[in-house]
């Protein structure tokens, strides 16, 4: 296997730092629904 550029290898891991985040939000705005329905 050959090694992978430097570029695509940050690129890579900038897009699952965004995936992350984006699924940290998700979550905390499934955290907000349920806590709005509980009050």
């Amino acid at each position: 296997m050959a090694a992978s550029p430097p570029s695509q290898y940050h690129a890579l891991k900038h897009h699952q730092k965004q995936n992350l985040i984006h699924l940290e939000s998700e979550f905390s705005y499934d955290l907000l629904f349920i806590l709005s329905d509980i009050e």
